[in-house]
């Protein structure tokens, strides 16, 4: 493996890791904050935490697209 693809690799893993983690968090700290209820922010945090993963192999080939040029 080239230096490139390792670095090419890396920031793919990490922009994966954000796009799978972030909006499901901020979501949830929204949610918590305004209600006060973690059971339902959890539930709703996680619910899409869930759909994103179900679309994970297609946001991964966009990112390897976008990676690539």
């Amino acid at each position: 493996m080239s230096p490139d693809d390792l670095i090419r690799s890396f920031w793919l893993s990490t922009a994966m890791a954000l796009v799978l983690v972030m909006p499901p968090l901020a979501i949830f700290v929204g949610i918590n904050h305004k209600t006060e209820d973690i059971l339902i922010a959890s539930l709703i945090g996680f619910g899409v935490h869930f759909v994103i993963l179900a679309f994970s192999v297609r946001i991964c080939s966009q990112l390897e697209r976008l990676f690539k040029e």
